[in-house]
């Protein structure tokens, strides 16, 4: 029988090994290392609810057992629960990464994972950073079909688990039946609903890192797992992607070449990843043009036909809460039009009266053959000038390791183990125990 996809994905992740891997795609996943475990002792500093949620549903799950780290806590739970506060408190302030072309939320995924298995098994740190750029490699090449179905779904709940898993087959060393068994898992495990209009998607990413440990031990344990899970009657491809006949040979020639980590997008402000760009160029309208909200007549903003059904990333009022304020690029470009810069206090200004007079203004059009991240925008002022600013690529440059921990583990971390951390992660592949880092990440 010809080999499956799931097979053939088990092919790559069982060959993946550090020597492969070259110095910029090393350097890049310490860096999205350094930045989640950044988010979590934010989260920690801010008191943010969800976090504290978090937080205590692994310490009352765990019931005073456990010996898995808490960044920024002292007590210890279990494995299972560790990794899913952790990824709440990476999740919760709604900064962390995301790659393009799939729109994954790769961090969340991987990073928890990586840190609580890694820690439990005493892996070093070239093997945590080969699981973790194997966990995107899967995820980012299998999740180009994130916008190939009409159905409005989250890709990271989608093919967010494949990405999970992986990291977590990789560090337990499984071979190759077990890791076909653990990818089965990861499909039985999808879900990928997009509704959340009452509020935030916070936990939902956790679950996810949570099912992967249960899965990946599952399969080292000796279970089963169907290796037509995708393309198989009733499979991944039917239950998701509406029957779509995928080309294996095209994914899995993909997987280990121009590596998925170095498309990772931070953010520096909430909201999805898909706006970064519009919001970017509007504010080069704000910063460079000078462009202000009384300036402005009509404001035309053109998307790629993939965004139509991902309606938040779009919306133009009535705004329903402050959570869709921040996913929405017209509530922050009025922002930015009002303000001359974003203020996240204002997302709670969601029936500001300026705020909807600008929105008024605004119109979307989407248009086909674009990359998922194009945006075109057309501005008129009430003169008649016409400023049009276009663009389909965008990414910040990621801060140094110092300032990233100095900066957010204050207050959370001691200074002599945030110190620890900073030399730790600089050289993250030199260090043979992922339980050095871990051990400074508990306060």
């Amino acid at each position: 029988m010809t080999a499956t996809l799931t097979q053939r994905i088990a092919d790559y992740v069982c060959g993946e090994h550090f020597e492969r891997l070259d110095p910029a795609v090393v350097q890049r996943t310490k860096q999205i290392l350094t930045y989640h475990i950044g988010l979590a002792c934010r989260a920690t500093r801010e008191k943010h609810p969800d976090a504290i949620k978090a937080v205590t549903i692994a310490q009352d799950l765990s019931g005073n057992c456990g010996n898995a780290t808490l960044i920024g806590y002292a007590q210890r739970v279990t494995l299972v629960e560790a990794v899913f506060a952790n990824c709440s408190m990476m999740r919760v302030l709604g900064l962390d990464d995301v790659i393009f072309p799939a729109g994954i939320h790769s961090g969340l995924m991987t990073v928890p994972v990586a840190l609580g298995v890694g820690e439990r098994h005493q892996v070093s740190g070239a093997d945590l950073i080969t699981a973790v750029v194997a966990g995107y490699e899967v995820m980012g090449k299998f999740g180009q079909f994130s916008w190939a179905f009409d159905p409005p779904r989250r890709p990271t709940q989608l093919f967010g688990p494949f990405g999970s898993i992986t990291t977590a087959a990789k560090l337990l060393g499984l071979d190759h039946e077990q890791t076909i068994v653990a990818l089965a898992y990861a499909a039985h495990t999808a879900m990928g609903l997009a509704e959340n209009d009452l509020g935030p998607v916070s936990h939902w990413y956790s679950l996810i890192c949570r099912n992967a440990i249960i899965g990946a031990y599952s399969s080292r344990a000796g279970a089963w797992g169907s290796p037509t899970v995708i393309e198989g009657r009733y499979g991944f491809a039917d239950a998701f992607l509406g029957g779509r006949e995928i080309d294996v040979d095209a994914v899995v020639d993909q997987l280990g070449d121009d590596y998925m980590v170095m498309n990772s997008c931070e953010k520096r402000y909430p909201g999805t990843t898909l706006n970064q760009i519009p919001i970017e160029l509007m504010r080069k309208l704000v910063i460079d043009d000078g462009i202000r909200a009384d300036d402005v007549a009509r404001v035309r903003i053109t998307f790629p036909e993939e965004r139509r059904q991902f309606s938040a990333g779009h919306e133009l009022g009535p705004i329903a809460n402050s959570g869709l304020a921040a996913s929405s690029f017209a509530f922050q470009c009025a922002m930015l039009l009002l303000d001359g810069k974003q203020d996240p206090a204002r997302y709670e200004d969601f029936r500001d009266p300026a705020i909807l007079d600008v929105l008024d203004r605004m119109a979307v059009d989407f248009v086909p053959d674009k990359p998922v991240r194009y945006t075109r925008i057309e501005l008129e002022t009430t003169s008649g000038e016409r400023f049009v600013k276009e663009g389909d690529d965008f990414q910040f440059s990621p801060d140094q390791t110092r300032l990233v921990l100095e900066r957010d583990g204050a207050g959370v971390l001691p200074d002599k183990n945030i110190e620890r951390a900073i030399e730790l992660l600089d050289d993250f592949e030199n260090v043979a125990d992922v339980r050095e880092l871990t051990t400074v990440l508990a306060a």
